[in-house]
């Protein structure tokens, strides 16, 4: 707990250390988007992630499952803190948001838990890097395959939404067919996936009787 003089003192001056003035800068973001995003008051989107990592699969591929408290939540932490792809300034950052959000639900004011889930090789393979590639294809597919198992070990629900980001299979290879490769595999295991949006997501309603 801070003391008296070191509350006063950020009061005047701002946070001293680089972690306190990160956190400020994390907390002031989060506000401007809400409210460019005019989210009502009952809409959480606070809190640090609950990120799990419930399993590492045999030989290279990993899970990770980050769980949001609504799809704004999602939203607002997936737009970049930094520069990234052109975006910058906090209305491209809102506005990347708000496509995100309409992605996941028409209802932006929606309370419904978001999950996000990756599925990441442990060792990354270069572009046209074909070595044991069917044996890597079949790790990948039993664990998209357990992926259902994983979800529900996270606290995923009936009726929460599921998001998955389809990354590139290979590294240095082109990014756009790295992905709907990638996303063409999770619909063939999942139908009930989206198509991958503009925004790179894939979204889908999670069943836990699956």
């Amino acid at each position: 707990m801070k003391t008296f003089e070191e509350f006063i003192t950020e009061a005047l001056h701002g946070p001293r250390t680089p972690r306190e003035r990160k956190r400020r800068r994390v907390e002031n973001l989060s506000k401007i988007l809400r409210k460019r995003l005019g989210l009502k008051s009952h809409v959480k989107t606070k809190g640090g992630e609950n990120y799990n990592h419930p399993t590492e699969e045999p030989d290279d591929v990993s899970t990770e499952i980050a769980s949001y408290k609504s799809p704004a939540h999602f939203a607002i932490s997936s737009s970049p803190k930094t520069e990234v792809d052109g975006v910058v300034t906090n209305s491209q950052r809102a506005r990347r948001a708000r496509h995100i959000l309409r992605d996941i639900t028409p209802h932006k004011n929606s309370t419904r838990p978001t999950h996000s889930i990756d599925l990441e090789p442990n060792l990354k393979r270069d572009y046209n890097d074909f070595e044991n590639i069917k044996q890597r294809t079949k790790n990948l597919k039993n664990a998209a395959k357990n992926a259902p198992e994983h979800l529900k070990k996270a606290g995923a629900k009936t009726g929460d939404f599921v998001i998955v980001r389809p990354g590139q299979t290979q590294s240095g290879g082109p990014k756009e067919a790295g992905q709907k490769s990638r996303g063409k595999l999770y619909k063939s295991l999942y139908p009930g996936l989206s198509k991958i949006s503009k925004t790179g997501i894939m979204k889908a309603k999670f069943n836990s009787n699956n």
